[in-house]
């Protein structure tokens, strides 16, 4: 959690300030609260929310950040913060513990869509940072309205080191793909959609598929 003046973010012009940074200069409410975040706008930030709605963020905060069924722009203002630490201060001696409080945050909003992007690519992006390049893994589930980070990252470093791609780095394309729609049969049958995917690709590319890498990174 930070605390103090918020810095500013971006050009003179369009900058704004900092949304994780606790201001204690602005007001906050003594009595009333705004769990529904009706008051609340998409991009919340500490210094533009209403007096009512930081002292119901920092009652949030107080005990323990544990409610799920309070407004998910409050528990966002509290990921900035997790984001800023991670991503901005680069530290490494708290950066396994981000990664879990994300996932436990992550959990408190399960049906969330919002949620389940932002803070999905964040993990996304931390286990890049975090993990090998051999130790990714294909993603057979799709989780977004675009490719995941790390599948991206893991085809392109094939592609640039030369490697003929496997059948499953292909079935996680195109399963994770924001253009594909799997028939009913796909979806019902998924093993035996995935091992027969595999079957004809293996007996087409027995050698895996070559890409030509592109002259741009």
């Amino acid at each position: 959690v930070y605390v103090g003046k918020p810095p500013r973010i971006g050009s003179t012009h369009y900058g704004e300030s900092c949304r994780a940074y606790i201001d204690p200069s602005l007001s906050v409410a003594q009595v009333g609260s705004d769990r529904n975040g009706v008051n609340m706008s998409y991009w919340p930030g500490y210094s533009n929310i209403p007096a009512v709605c930081r002292a119901t963020y920092l009652n949030w905060l107080a005990d323990g950040r544990q409610d799920g069924t309070i407004d998910p722009g409050y528990m966002f203002l509290y990921f900035y913060g997790l984001e800023r630490r991670f991503f901005v201060d680069q530290s490494n001696e708290d950066a396994k513990e981000i990664v879990q409080e994300v996932r436990r945050l992550q959990s408190l909003y399960p049906d969330n869509h919002s949620v389940r992007r932002y803070l999905g690519e964040f993990l996304d992006i931390a286990m890049i940072a975090e993990t090998d390049l051999d130790a990714i893994e294909p993603i057979f589930e799709k989780q977004g309205w675009e490719l995941p980070f790390s599948l991206k990252y893991a085809i392109g470093a094939q592609i640039d080191k030369g490697e003929n791609l496997t059948a499953d780095w292909l079935l996680s394309w195109f399963i994770c793909h924001p253009e594909t729609n799997l028939r009913t049969p796909a979806t019902r049958c998924r093993d035996e959609f995935a091992a027969l995917f595999r079957m004809r690709f293996d007996r087409r590319f027995p050698d895996g598929l070559k890409v030509t890498k592109p002259r741009k990174s």
